[in-house]
């Protein structure tokens, strides 16, 4: 009798291998730039520091700068509306 068992690591593929974007670039030095970004955008526009924003979970981190990103088209949008009533 042969014994038909799949093994964990008889896949052609490994858990180790670098994993790519759907366009073949790295997935991650892409996800550590947006990380980064995310991470900066938080810690300029509140009064969280950068080192806490590492302890922040993905979904934190998201509503935050969402937030961040209302706020700030918000503020543009009154100073648009200033700048024509200034004009009037």
């Amino acid at each position: 009798m042969r014994c038909n068992i799949n093994l964990p690591f008889a896949s052609h593929k490994n858990f180790l291998d670098p994993q790519y974007n759907a366009d073949g670039t790295l997935f991650a030095p892409r996800r550590f730039k947006q990380l980064t970004l995310e991470r900066f955008y938080i810690t300029k526009n509140s009064n969280i520091s950068y080192s806490d924003t590492g302890k922040m979970t993905p979904e934190e981190r998201r509503l935050i700068v969402g937030w961040i990103k209302e706020q700030i088209a918000n503020q543009e949008k009154a100073l648009e509306e200033a700048k024509k009533a200034s004009h009037k």
